[in-house]
């Protein structure tokens, strides 16, 4: 899966969670676009930055976003895009903190969804 494709799909990834959570009204979120804008790949935390359009039924705001990489790579590169893009049956990937309008993608912390 090459850069570009694996955005695309983690658009609809993020709306197809959003869909499934139970908390307060995140079921009614969803994502409208994600682009990273900064990529922190050989840090001790690696990690990309970047910006997600959320909308729900009042608002449709740029949000910022953090994606947790699993372990550091020598560079864009070397990023094994298809592994961060969260299988359809796994959950818990998502966190969401509404005030500050963050987003945080951990691949890494999926579990199965037991629905």
């Amino acid at each position: 899966m090459e850069e570009a494709e694996f955005w695309s799909c983690l658009e609809y990834r993020l709306c197809d969670e959003f869909r499934g959570m139970t908390q307060g009204h995140l079921s009614e979120y969803g994502c409208d676009g994600i682009s990273a804008a900064a990529y922190f790949v050989t840090e001790q935390r690696p990690r990309i930055l970047g910006y997600a359009w959320i909308c729900s039924r009042k608002s449709y705001k740029e949000w910022k976003f953090e994606l947790l990489l699993p372990h550091r790579v020598k560079s864009r590169e070397h990023i094994d895009w298809a592994a961060l893009l969260p299988a359809d049956d796994m959950t818990k990937w998502l966190a969401v903190d509404l005030e500050r309008q963050f987003i945080q993608i951990e691949p890494g912390a999926a579990v199965a969804d037991l629905k």
